[in-house]
This record gives structure tokens, C-alpha cells and sequence, in this order.
């Protein structure tokens, strides 16, 4: 795409040369449907991810199937007040799970990083070291509020999480995928994500490639190739004049002017008014040579090293994923 490196200045919002095939719309930016489906592989076998995905660096989906489960989902959480088994039908996994109290009483002092976050009148964003008991506190009291309000305003994020930070028995329920073999076998570093949504990751990109594996709940994660997100990234930091490191989760990127416009071009939003002009730019880029892939209870994404992604979790209940970053 060589129109992308004669790109010196963000789009004007009535451009429509730069952007094959599109114009821009003159209503209000809303969410954002047209995007390409993530190509799916139908099973974990490591030679078919080795030709279709790791090596040309492509990103796939991974169905769900018995062999590929991870303990952590039957030991961690539960669904309709009752311990998550397994399944005998893979159709049947439920969509909505909580966290299984009883289990995690025994790890409550275990100290974590954490991200508070506060979405209402005066956005505020913190990540400190902390107790997981604070996270099982209000995961409790979120799940006990009739009202969803609360949810909205305010969260407790468990976010990238180092596995080897974590006891031995946490570390042992999420065992390394086969498919991990596919390349030279190293594992870069691990995380943990756990948290009720909404829960969001703004746009980046990763050093290594990237697993990433659905443990409860739902998430959805929106991709976009390596140059073609550099674009967008650039349009971001100009849009909101910023120049913070794309691979942190900084206050900037989290609930600052970065996060605004990432929200309402890679995402959507239905107002006009709060987001400058350059985002229906970045929308017209996302809606070409965007891809999106909607994770359920253990399905899984293999992202390539440099492709830009953002996740949002969904649904109701608790959401919590693992990845590994490998080479």
C-alpha cells in the first residue's frame, strides 16, 4: 500500500482520495459493522496453524475443542451459582460466568497489579500493585447491584498480569498450548486479564507474536495489519496531540484524549460532537483493512507480531483471558 508512506499530515475529514474505494459519510460516526471476519482454523492441529498462520504471520481464529480447554475454566469460575464442569456438547458452554469465591478466597492476599478506572464526570485511571481481594470485593459488589449504573462508571481491572508472578497452582491450570510449538518454542512472557465488563485494551501492537485464549465470557478484539496501523496510530497521536508509547497502558491511552479518539474511530461512536474530524478518517481506514474476532469460552486468536489490535470485553458476568507471547 504505497499511498500509506506518502502520508505526511492526518486526513482532512472530506478526504476521499487516500482511502481507495471510500467516502466519507456526512452523519454521525456510529458503531462500526463492516469489518472483515479474522479467518478461523477448525482445530488446534500445530501444522495446519504452522502453514496457515504462523508462518505467513496471519491472524486466525482457533474454534474451541475439548482437547485445547485449560483447567482455569473449571476451576475458577462458575456459572449459575454452581461450579463450571466442562461440557459434553462444546455448543452448549454458557456465555455468562462469575467467579467461583470459594476457589479464590485461598489467593485474596495475593498482591496483583490492578487497574482502577473511573469512566464518569471526571475520567480518572490508575494501575497500582494490590491485593486480588480488592478485585474480589467489587467483582462482589458489582454482581450484587441491581442497577448496571455502577458498572459503567467505575471498574477494577486485573490487566496483564505476568503468569509467573503468580502461585504455582494458579500457573498450573493454564498450561502452555500445544500450537506454541509451532515456532521455536520460546515463550517472551505471559498475562492474565480478569474483570467484569466493560473492560477495554486501546490499540497496539505487540514485539512478539501473540496467543490469546478465552477463558470465561466474551471478548471482542479488532485488528488491523502492521503499516495500516501504523497510519492509524499516527492519525491518533495527532488528532489528539499526543506522543505517548503505543505499547503502554497509559493514563493518555486509557481515559485521555487518545482513548476518545481510538474509541470513536476504531469502535464507533454515536456522537458527532465529541470527537474531532480526522476520526471518520480513521473509521474509513478500520471499516477497509480491518479484521474482527469475537472470542467465546475457549476459542482462541493467534495475532502476529506487529499487527495493531484493540480488545473490549462484553457481555455480562465476569471476562477474564491468558496469552502468551511466543517466538
Amino acid at each position: 500500500m504505497p499511498w500509506l508512506g506518502r502520508l505526511t499530515r492526518p486526513l482532512s475529514s472530506t478526504s476521499t482520495t487516500r482511502v481507495p474505494g471510500y467516502v466519507c459519510p456526512n452523519s454521525a460516526v456510529r458503531w462500526i459493522t463492516s469489518i472483515s471476519r479474522v479467518p478461523s482454523l477448525p482445530s488446534w492441529d500445530v501444522e495446519l496453524f504452522r502453514e496457515k498462520a504462523f508462518e505467513p504471520a496471519l491472524p486466525h481464529t482457533l474454534a474451541r475443542c475439548a482437547a485445547a480447554d485449560l483447567p482455569a475454566t473449571s476451576l475458577w469460575f462458575t456459572h449459575d451459582s454452581h461450579p463450571f464442569n466442562g461440557v459434553e456438547s462444546l455448543s452448549s458452554v454458557p456465555v455468562t460466568f462469575e467467579l467461583n469465591l470459594d476457589f479464590w478466597k485461598q489467593y485474596e492476599n495475593e498482591v496483583v497489579p490492578l487497574e482502577l478506572r473511573r469512566t464518569d464526570e471526571e475520567p480518572r485511571f490508575e494501575r497500582k500493585m494490590l491485593p486480588l481481594k480488592v478485585l474480589l470485593d467489587h467483582d462482589s459488589s458489582v454482581a450484587s447491584e441491581s442497577s448496571s449504573t455502577s458498572m459503567t462508571k467505575r471498574s477494577v481491572y486485573l490487566a496483564q498480569c505476568s503468569l509467573s508472578s503468580l502461585p504455582a497452582a494458579l500457573r498450573d491450570a493454564l498450561p502452555l498450548p500445544p500450537l506454541l510449538r509451532a515456532g521455536k518454542g520460546d515463550i517472551y512472557d505471559s498475562s492474565l486479564w480478569m474483570g467484569r465488563p466493560p473492560t477495554f485494551t486501546p490499540m497496539h501492537r505487540d514485539p512478539n507474536p501473540n496467543m490469546f485464549v478465552q477463558l470465561a465470557g466474551q471478548k471482542v478484539i479488532r485488528l488491523l495489519p502492521p503499516n495500516v496501523g501504523q497510519l492509524v496510530f499516527r492519525l491518533v497521536q495527532q488528532a489528539a496531540h499526543s506522543d505517548s508509547n503505543s505499547r503502554f497502558r497509559g493514563n493518555e491511552m486509557m481515559v485521555g484524549k487518545e482513548s476518545k479518539v481510538i474509541e470513536s474511530g476504531i469502535w464507533g461512536s454515536e456522537n458527532e460532537r465529541e470527537v474531532p474530524p480526522v476520526v471518520e478518517d480513521i473509521t474509513a481506514v478500520v471499516q477497509r483493512y480491518g479484521q474482527e474476532a469475537t472470542l467465546s469460552t475457549g476459542e482462541g486468536l493467534f495475532i502476529p507480531k506487529g499487527w495493531w489490535h484493540s480488545v473490549r470485553g462484553v457481555g455480562k458476568g465476569i471476562n477474564a483471558s491468558v496469552n502468551w507471547w511466543h517466538r
